[in-house]
């Protein structure tokens, strides 16, 4: 009935607890296929132990190639009905897969049920939705992908036919390569229905692809630069969608840019992406700071400290209209020192 997808790459301390969320699952008809992308830790001899006890995990091993080949060659390798991406390091509860799966056999009109859960660990999001909740269920178009990039989770399950039609993800890119992979199949049709309700646990460590809040803006300009021509003839409202968005993209990846300098104390390369912003007609307050790092830097940089002190203190964290997720958890997480 249904396969899982788990790209690993030196998770011997996670892929544990990974592997018996999905063979704790009350929908017992499904197979783990794992494709360990290279692990120099002792993650491949945790999988085999799995699959020696048990015929429904499936594990495959090679060079280090990236998480887009480690996906690509599960699905070629997957027997399912339907397919579901799981991480490595993150878990499902019991009734995700009974659940994701009921529905998309009770809505035969839809081709991706989209999941959701609790996120564990990280400075302001530890214990909180990665999608809001709670929410009502609804359907999720290509526009909505361009206007809310965080639309739609990695823990979704889809038909087969999904990968059979757009092929498998985007070995090219390094970041962004589910967003990719989502908006083609959007593109060509296939329509996508959210379960708000969190159904699994969902890993954020330091040091991952996401913590990189400049590179993923980066990346999603990318993805989006290409969306033109993920339709043959795109509507007007997609391609005005794209514009604004990459407009929005391009004014975060300069904030990001532009504290995450500020933090680095490097005040020369924070005023230049500031007064970029201000520029660009984001604001007066980026002028001021911009000002302020000419004839104050150090007192700037205090000041700048004390707010993200602050806000860890009340432990909140900021989302915009258009969903673009935490404005300041990576911020947070570089104010302390590694562990």
């Amino acid at each position: 009935m249904l396969s899982v997808i788990t790209p690993v790459y030196n998770l011997e301390g996670y892929v544990g607890g990974c592997i018996g969320s999905v063979l704790g699952q009350t929908l017992h008809d499904l197979e783990l296929v794992i494709v360990d992308d290279g692990s120099t830790d002792e993650t491949s001899a945790v999988v085999a132990q799995y699959a020696a006890s048990d015929s429904r995990v499936r594990g495959f091993r090679g060079p280090n190639r990236g998480v887009s080949h480690a996906r690509n060659v599960a699905m070629q390798h997957a027997r399912g009905r339907y397919f579901a991406f799981l991480d490595g390091d993150d878990r499902w509860e019991p009734s995700f897969a009974t659940t994701l799966v009921g529905l998309l056999e009770r809505r035969p009109e839809f081709a991706v049920v989209v999941g959701n859960a609790l996120s564990v660990g990280g400075s302001v999001l530890d214990g909180h939705p990665v999608l809001p909740w709670p929410d009502e269920a609804r359907e999720i178009g290509f526009v909505d992908m361009i206007e809310r990039d965080n639309s739609v989770f990695i823990m979704s399950v889809f038909r087969r036919e999904v990968f059979e039609t757009i092929g498998g993800f985007n070995e090219a890119l390094s970041r962004s390569e589910d967003y990719e992979f989502w908006m083609r199949a959007a593109a060509a049709g296939f329509r996508f229905v959210t379960h708000p309700e969190p159904l699994g646990r969902y890993h954020r460590r330091l040091g991952s692809s996401s913590s990189d809040s400049a590179a993923m803006f980066e990346s999603m300009m990318k993805v989006l630069a290409s969306a033109r021509g993920f339709r043959h003839r795109a509507r007007a409202d997609e391609l005005g969608a794209i514009d604004r968005k990459l407009e929005r993209l391009q004014a975060d990846y300069l904030l990001s840019k532009g504290k995450s300098a500020l933090l680095r104390r490097d005040y020369e390369e924070a005023c230049s992406h500031f007064w970029e912003l201000y520029r660009r007609g984001e604001g007066l307050t980026h002028a001021a700071v911009s000002v302020g790092l000419k004839i104050s830097p150090g007192l700037v940089f205090k000041a700048y400290k004390a707010r993200l002190r602050g806000l860890e203190r009340a432990r909140i964290y900021e989302a915009d209209a258009v969903g673009r997720g935490p404005v300041f958890a990576s911020e947070l997480d570089a104010t302390r020192p590694p562990s």
